[in-house]
């Protein structure tokens, strides 16, 4: 999991993004903090977000899945019999000519 975190170190701000830190040597730049500040932000509405989402069951899982597989097989052959009765109406009739 990825998080931010803001330090201040020798009067030095030090962001860190899991093992990766960066830091304001400065200490005056206002956008590294800004963008920092907005992607910490955006991180915590995100997993705030996440924790409301009703995930289905096991259940239901399985019942979707079997769904989606029987209506891809069913499209698939509905596909390949037109694909087969036009090619063989063109067959007849273009050969013919």
């Amino acid at each position: 999991m990825y998080y931010f975190i803001r330090q201040k170190v020798a009067g030095k701000a030090i962001f860190k993004l899991d093992n990766l830190a960066i830091l304001n040597i400065t200490g005056h730049n206002k956008f590294l903090e800004k963008v920092m500040n907005k992607l910490t932000t955006y991180i915590k509405e995100s997993v705030e977000e996440m924790k409301k989402v009703t995930w289905p069951t096991k259940k239901e899982t399985y019942q979707y899945t079997l769904l989606i597989i029987v209506i891809s097989l069913s499209m698939a052959l509905f596909i390949g019999l037109l694909d087969y009765g036009f090619s063989a109406v063109i067959k007849n009739f273009l050969y013919k000519i």
